[in-house]
């Protein structure tokens, strides 16, 4: 298990950066378009949060596995709602 938390810390991490290039084109789109759009800034938050969750799911391997799998699972659910 502790193989699992550390490559979902590491896609955690890899998919912050491709969430945070979305959004940053997403700010320019709108900047551009002159919308007044919030949609940017809003990924670049996600982008954080899912920053910290790749890092706690790779620092948190050896916390008790069902603290573990529910602050993760509260985490993702967070990212996609």
């Amino acid at each position: 298990m502790k193989t699992a938390k550390l490559v979902i810390g590491v896609l955690s991490i890899v998919l912050t950066m491709v969430v945070l290039f979305q959004s940053c084109a997403a700010t320019v789109g709108d900047a551009l378009a002159n919308e007044g759009g919030t949609s940017g800034g809003v990924g670049m938050a996600v982008a954080l949060l899912m920053l910290v969750a790749g890092i706690v799911a790779i620092a948190a391997r050896i916390v008790a596995e069902a603290a573990y799998s529910a602050s993760l699972l509260m985490l993702w659910q967070a990212f996609w709602d």
